[in-house]
């Protein structure tokens, strides 16, 4: 049996020629091991229980050079070849309060590219976790979490913790996604159309509209609202070869 996984970036996204680029963790980490250890790269990777950590698992490589930074209390992130309007809708990322049960601005850290530059759809029940790349060595770090892309449609967001000055070069790991199934998984790069957008705009934002925001909650919304199978039936529709 196999899992479809969708994923691709908005035809409008200012990156979408350069990404997304979702590559398998023991690909890309066998590289990083080679550029940094060469000696001892083919002695990790023989690890059974390090390969059967990486199954799965692939890598959001950065599109572009990155630089993060503080500039006057305010953390920002631009591309260092000078289009700081590449990185898009980057803002302070809003850590929950469960003393008011919303967002507060978090003064270091930074959520960027969530605005479709990445979506990630399954075709059957899988969760999906995002961590920061923490088996590469990396100054990128930030938060976790897990969800289940068949139950919910959502642009990914980066959320990066900024304390001194660091730049993330192009094909670097931003961070790892790894997908629970026993299935095999068939990746499936496609486009994000306009009637992709106008589908789907409507399902984050109706978790603002409602006080129960519990997981099981909003599946249930998108589930109730019949929309799963047109969005899979559009996902395989404009599919890259």
């Amino acid at each position: 049996m196999t899992t479809k996984i969708y994923y691709g970036s908005s035809q409008n996204h200012p990156l979408s020629t350069m990404g997304p680029t979702l590559t398998p963790l023991s690909v890309h980490y066998r590289k990083h091991l080679k550029d940094k250890n060469k000696d001892h790269a083919e002695h990790y990777l023989g690890c059974p229980a390090l390969t059967d950590a990486m199954k799965n698992t692939y890598v959001v490589e950065s599109p572009c050079d990155i630089k993060f930074y503080m500039k006057d209390g305010v953390p920002v992130a631009e591309n260092i070849n000078g289009h700081p309007h590449m990185i898009s809708n980057s803002r302070t990322a809003l850590v929950y309060d469960a003393r008011t049960g919303s967002g507060v601005p978090s003064s270091k850290s930074l959520q960027f590219m969530n605005d479709h530059f990445l979506v990630l759809v399954a075709d059957k029940e899988t969760v999906m976790w995002l961590t920061p790349p923490f088996m590469h060595s990396s100054s990128f770090h930030g938060f976790a979490g897990k969800y289940d892309i068949s139950k919910w449609v959502r642009p990914m967001g980066f959320v990066v913790e900024i304390e001194d000055e660091f730049t993330v070069k192009r094909g670097d790991a931003l961070c790892y996604l790894r997908f629970e199934t026993r299935e095999r998984i068939e990746m499936v790069r496609t486009q994000l159309n306009d009637e992709f957008l106008k589908m789907t705009s409507s399902i984050v934002g109706s978790k603002h509209l409602v006080t129960q925001k519990s997981l099981s909650f909003l599946y249930d919304l998108l589930l109730k609202s019949g929309k799963m199978k047109a969005i899979i039936k559009n996902l395989e529709k404009n599919k890259l070869q």
